[in-house]
């Protein structure tokens, strides 16, 4: 194992010398060490694998330096940007991160006792600080709270939004803005919101609070813009009744549709299909559709072949990613880019304040903007854009 002991003999330099650098109380050392001399106790214990004792260190009291990151990603075993800029964000900061993988779509029973065992490992850690990342809707308040009152510092990013928990989000009503100016003014007319039923009526299973944002984001533009909205229900079954605002060409409207498969997780893909096949079936004239994210605007694409519709001549589509594979292949999405390091930066921020300056009770929402990109699945139409 190596020990600070080792790096010292090999720089031939003190112990002490080492500890101010790599010991459990640098941040309080007295000793003054060049910052030529601490760069290279750094790289030495990286090129020899140096790992604090974070047991010893947590029995005498002191911080780990050690940041948990339970993660709920959408498929099992997959690592996204989202994970990969918070844990590379967390060792810059010159912490550890661990992480353990949550699971969604969990009954309420089931995802009780899995998220109380993942706190618990968290509170055995004896971790300095907690994210949350991509999955609170799927974490009980009271769990969140349970680290806290144990001196835990906790930061949601994305998903729902706490009480008393610091957070940290895309603005999905600044994206939805950005969509809907981009159709608009490529002429579009008939924009559809693929809209997503909340999938569980438990108390631990909540809807997205995303959706909530997202549909009422949709909304506010295009009655900014002195566009009608109709919503249409559940378009997968029945023919819906079709409003006569859908058949005029002179005002934009916006049209809000769910199917019932539930949009989670793996079931995103079948989702963006399915709603593509109900708006050929029932001949819903939308010309433009805004899908909840890019996975689901992948099924789509897919769908579209089969059904022998061309993108984006009969329809324009967008996301809400902007995931590196969208940029590929013969239709580059449009879509909303995640500021994914900037939202683990922001994170970090909040959860190093609560860390180094102890828990603050005021809770902290912060939104961070993301920027559209352009794709192919998006053209200029022979329409007139709206006056606005």
């Amino acid at each position: 194992m190596v020990t600070q002991k080792t790096i010292a003999t090999l720089l031939g330099i003190s112990q002490p010398t080492v500890g101010a650098v790599l010991g459990k109380h640098s941040n309080r050392s007295k000793i003054g060490v060049s910052p030529e001399l601490r760069q290279r106790i750094l790289d030495k214990a990286q090129e020899l694998g140096y790992r604090p004792n974070l047991f010893a260190q947590a029995m005498t009291g002191a911080r780990t330096r050690v940041i948990g990151v339970i993660f709920y990603p959408d498929s099992v075993g997959s690592t996204s940007p989202q994970e990969t800029q918070l844990c590379a964000g967390i060792e810059r900061a010159g912490y550890r991160a661990i992480t353990v993988r949550g699971i969604r779509g969990k009954n309420a029973d089931e995802g009780a006792v899995y998220v109380r065992d993942l706190v618990d490992q968290m509170l055995d850690l004896r971790v300095d600080g907690v994210m949350i990342a991509f999955g609170s809707s799927y974490v009980p308040t009271s769990e969140l709270m349970r680290l806290m009152k144990a001196g835990v510092p906790v930061v949601t990013v994305n998903g729902e939004l706490h009480p008393g928990i610091a957070h940290v989000a895309v603005d999905v009503e600044a994206g939805m803005e950005l969509l809907v100016e981009h159709l608009l003014s490529f002429g579009y007319r008939r924009l559809l919101l693929s809209d997503s039923p909340p999938f569980s009526t438990s108390e631990h299973l909540k809807s997205f609070r995303y959706s909530d944002l997202r549909r009422a984001a949709f909304i506010k533009a295009l009655e900014r813009r002195k566009a009608e909205v109709v919503q249409l229900g559940f378009v997968d079954q029945d023919k819906p009744a079709l409003p006569a605002a859908l058949r005029q060409r002179k005002r934009p409207v916006g049209i809000i549709a769910a199917n019932r498969v539930p949009a989670i997780g793996q079931g995103e893909f079948e989702a963006g299909a399915k709603l593509i096949e109900s708006l050929v079936r029932h001949r819903i004239p939308a010309d433009a559709i805004l899908f909840r994210n890019d996975t689901a605007l992948q099924g789509a694409l897919r769908a579209t072949q089969e059904l022998g519709v061309r993108v984006p001549e009969q329809y324009g589509m967008t996301g809400h990613d902007g995931v590196i594979w969208g940029q590929y292949g013969s239709h580059p999405f449009t879509t909303i880019r995640m500021p994914y390091r900037e939202i683990a930066e922001k994170a970090l921020q909040l959860l190093l304040a609560q860390i180094e300056n102890g828990i603050d009770t005021e809770s902290c929402s912060i939104r961070v903007p993301g920027y559209l990109i352009a794709g192919a699945t998006t053209r200029q139409t022979a329409s007139e854009p709206p006056h606005t």
